[in-house]
């Protein structure tokens, strides 16, 4: 088994870094969640092939995990692991509407890096956007959302020897956004496409989504603790 995995892993730590792109996906509306309700969302994103192929045509599928968890009534904080190695920090503020809301209004932050890559190779990739999650929502069973959004990314080689220096570092601003609908009330299904930059005609990037809802008091460990 050891062999086995001698053999293997770096070949699937440079399928990673070789597909490391920090997805772009919104999979959420303008409402927030409520004080210490959880999300969980489950997502395949079809993205570029790289950190910086924005204006590229290639497209290759990665998976990712998000948690989400509400704050208070007006925020939710949360954290999102995909396949290509990037793990992110996120912060959601709720600016018009309520939870119940016909329209809703949020402004968010995420900043994403890649602690493997970091360890491993001594690079590291790091993406910070802010989005603007705009919302209309059907009752609440059907939502339809906007989120227009900045990227900044910046891609560190430390080290690097062969160039005359000590680090090798190369950043992008992108700018553009994501539109989708949600269909589903406590589990949810969301289809989104985004477009950044020169990709205007063509999406950056499409993603499939669901998402689960978890009323806080619909949680075990709440529950015994009342």
């Amino acid at each position: 088994m050891s062999i086995v995995l001698d053999k293997f892993f770096p070949i699937i730590i440079f399928y990673c870094l070789l597909t490391s792109c920090a997805s772009v996906n919104t999979m959420q509306t303008g409402r927030v969640l409520g004080k210490e309700n959880l999300e969980f969302v489950g997502v395949i994103n079809g993205g570029n092939l790289s950190s910086y192929s924005i204006q590229e045509s290639t497209f290759f599928p990665h998976l990712e995990g998000r948690i989400r968890v509400g704050l208070n009534d007006r925020s939710d904080i949360g954290i999102t692991m995909n396949s290509n190695t990037f793990v992110g920090l996120n912060y959601k503020r709720q600016l018009l509407g309520e939870r119940n809301s016909m329209f809703a209004l949020a402004i968010g932050s995420e900043v994403s890096i890649t602690p493997l890559a970091m360890f491993t190779f001594g690079s590291n990739a790091t993406v910070i956007t802010f989005p603007l999650h705009c919302s209309f929502h059907k009752e609440d069973k059907f939502a339809f959302y906007f989120t227009p959004r900045y990227i900044f990314s910046a891609y560190t080689i430390y080290g690097e020897k062969s160039i005359g220096r000590d680090y090798y570092r190369e950043e992008h601003s992108l700018v553009g956004y994501t539109a989708g609908f949600k269909i589903g009330e406590q589990k949810s299904f969301f289809l989104e496409v985004s477009y950044f930059d020169q990709r205007t005609f063509s999406p950056t990037q499409i993603g499939i989504g669901i998402v689960m809802y978890l009323d806080k008091f619909d949680l075990p460990v709440l529950k015994k603790s009342k």
